[in-house]
């Protein structure tokens, strides 16, 4: 399960070209979406979002405080200065908890496969995260790619061997061919940890 996340969001006056007053003091205008009600200008605290920002990855539910009104939100996308990399605007999605939602969740090699145990092979992630669907309520931090059936060089694990939690499904059907971990030569995967110079 996700760690409980809180950050406090003000409604947003300022709009348009006189945004760029309030990222000079620190201040990143943002927009709340959801269903049933119009769009929300709001703004946040650069310091007080970083710290969420890096925590959430995308796939925590943040508590928000708006004008003293709590609601469940999303990161939904975060816009950047292509020159700079600092934060021009950022979209939160407004959430239900029984609402299932679409997520991108990171992917973790689970335990030692034995194939590296016996020194035959080493493995190779190949995808580091995927897009899920499931409850709000019910987002995980990451899952778990079981290599414990990895036993010689050339196998793969693709995505539709993942054991998912309940109420957990992979967003798109055509990602289940996705090859999430290869077992390579103990020579090859030492000749891309430190290439030749």
């Amino acid at each position: 399960m996700s760690e409980e996340l809180n950050l406090n969001l003000e409604l947003r006056t300022i709009q348009k070209k006189r945004v760029r007053q309030l990222r000079s003091a620190g201040i990143l205008p943002a927009s709340v979406y959801g269903k049933g009600f119009e769009p929300i200008a709001v703004q946040v605290g650069e310091k007080d979002f970083l710290p969420v920002h890096k925590r959430s990855h995308g796939n925590h539910v943040i508590k928000a405080q708006i004008d003293g009104r709590a609601m469940p939100v999303l990161i939904h996308e975060v816009q950047f200065e292509k020159t700079t990399g600092k934060i021009l605007h950022i979209d939160f999605m407004n959430i239900e908890q029984e609402e299932r939602v679409m997520v991108e969740v990171p992917l973790a090699i689970g335990g030692k496969a034995p194939v590296e145990a016996n020194g035959k092979g080493r493995l190779s992630q190949e995808t580091l995260s995927l897009q899920f669907k499931c409850p709000a309520a019910g987002i995980p931090d990451h899952i778990d790619i079981d290599v414990s059936g990895l036993t010689t060089k050339g196998q793969t694990v693709h995505a539709r061997d993942l054991k998912l939690p309940e109420g957990v499904t992979l967003a798109h059907k055509t990602e289940e061919d996705a090859v999430l971990v290869t077992v390579k030569s103990v020579h090859a995967a030492a000749e891309i940890e430190t290439p030749q110079a």
